[in-house]
């Protein structure tokens, strides 16, 4: 195994039996509510896929768009209601026909959209993609995605969004009404993040769990209130939507490789640690556990990914130790 060169402390964070704690690096940060320059989520991606930046036609800001699917054979792709719209006061059919970008290329239009607050209502938008532009059923940072799941409280997910890139968090309660921007909503999936981070323009992206290597959403962030976070059910998206369908692949960002996320879980049987590529570069990475105290490696293991490849690798170790990536010069480490 190489020698470590440069260590960045990222957090001490411990994790429960099963949970997913999910870490960034330097690469992966935006300053002032706006995406950097460079930044791959703010890019055009084509195909176009989920976890990019997204907007619409005369809507102030951006949201995220969650991922693309296929719907009655067509392809679209979904986000929030709120990201497309100009209002809460707006018809459904107003908002059908708008134009959607990402980022300032046009996708697509809106083919429908929930209304919005009170009973039986929820926040979700369909966008057609047009026939000259590709989409993909990938997310940037989790890929292709399994089947939904229904969150249970104590859940750890993964959230996928435009403003924060991968984040982790915690289900607190799955079926709770919360208000946001004067209407009620109801039947809400309420967590908090790690480190309480601020999540605007992560609407419409997905939130799920990492399931035996595979993310399963179990629904779309909506928005937050203090330090809680909401998000509707992926059951709330009509029934014919189907995301796990077959799309292009996407193409890379045209930037160097990026460490999109790290995220690890203890169980019995050791602890298993899900790396993700969203750059354009080929990644050499090593992973490896080590002991604290004595700085010796426990298991370690090398991890070639191509761009925007994942991969979930399970090391032998069940004792308290540390986790380390080493991609390039840069290394990261963390308790576990």
């Amino acid at each position: 195994m190489s020698e470590f060169t440069r260590r960045e402390v990222l957090a001490g964070l411990g994790a429960a039996a099963g949970g997913w704690v999910v870490l960034r690096d330097g690469d992966e940060t935006v300053s002032g509510g706006v995406i950097e320059d460079g930044y791959p989520r703010a890019e055009s991606v084509r195909p176009v896929m989920g976890g990019t930046y997204i907007t619409a036609e005369g809507v102030e800001g951006y949201g995220t768009l969650g991922i693309g699917a296929d719907r009655g054979g067509d392809p679209v792709v979904v986000t929030n209601r709120h990201v497309v719209d100009k209002g809460s006061d707006e018809r459904p059919s107003e908002i059908e026909g708008r134009r959607v970008f990402q980022p300032e290329e046009p996708i697509g239009v809106v083919s429908e959209a929930s209304t919005i607050g009170g009973a039986g209502s929820s926040d979700w938008a369909v966008i057609r993609v047009s026939e000259s532009v590709a989409r993909s059923t990938q997310a940037l940072g989790v890929g292709s995605v399994g089947s939904s799941v229904s969150p249970s409280s104590g859940d750890r997910v993964v959230i996928d969004g435009a403003r924060t890139g991968l984040l982790g968090g915690t289900v607190e309660r799955e079926s709770v009404d919360a208000n946001f921007r004067g209407e009620l909503y109801n039947d809400m999936i309420e967590y908090t993040v790690d480190e309480n981070r601020d999540t605007a323009g992560n609407s419409g992206g997905l939130v799920g769990v990492i399931d035996s290597g595979r993310f399963r959403p179990v629904g779309l962030h909506t928005f937050a209130i203090g330090e809680y976070r909401y998000a509707i059910h992926w059951d709330d998206l009509p029934d014919d939507v189907d995301a796990t369908a077959t799309g292009a692949t996407a193409a890379a960002p045209a930037t160097e490789a990026r460490v999109g996320g790290v995220i690890y879980a203890r169980d019995g049987s050791g602890t298993h640690v899900w790396v993700a590529n969203v750059g354009g570069a080929l990644a050499e990475r090593v992973v490896a556990l080590a002991d604290p105290s004595t700085g010796d490696i426990v298991d370690s293991t090398s991890v070639s990914l191509d761009p925007l490849a994942r991969q979930a690798v399970t090391l032998d170790g069940r004792e308290l130790s540390e986790l380390r990536l080493q991609v390039g010069v840069t290394d990261i480490v963390v308790d576990v």
